[in-house]
């Protein structure tokens, strides 16, 4: 997640965002299927005037809570879960493939980095 890092002299401002954002994240919860089964309350939209590339930092920053929420509500270790680099690059791996497809789907060409 590092190279998601909006750092100002005030801190990381993409993070003092989704801390800010943090209870709604909480409400909205997310989809889950089966014996404790769940529906999603919300779903967060964000466009950043001056930036695509912070817009989809704030929004990697949110699947990655949600996805810390997912892993603590199915007993994980979750100190060991942001120190294991696999998943860390697991996730980044999958943030990417997935905003190439998008891109691929709006503009008929991949991902230009």
């Amino acid at each position: 997640m590092d190279r998601l890092l909006y750092k100002t002299q005030k801190g990381d401002v993409v993070q003092r965002m989704v801390d800010k954002w943090s209870k709604v994240l909480d409400v909205f919860s997310y989809y889950r299927d089966g014996p404790k089964g769940r529906d999603q309350d919300g779903v967060v939209r964000t466009s950043c005037l001056d930036s695509l590339d912070r817009t989809n930092a704030f929004q990697c920053r949110v699947g990655w809570k949600v996805f810390m929420m997912q892993m603590a509500e199915n007993g994980a270790d979750l100190p060991r879960i942001v120190a294991e680099h696999s998943i860390n690059e697991g996730f980044k791996s999958l943030w990417m493939n997935n905003g190439n497809a998008l891109s691929i789907q709006y503009s008929g060409t991949g991902n230009l980095t």
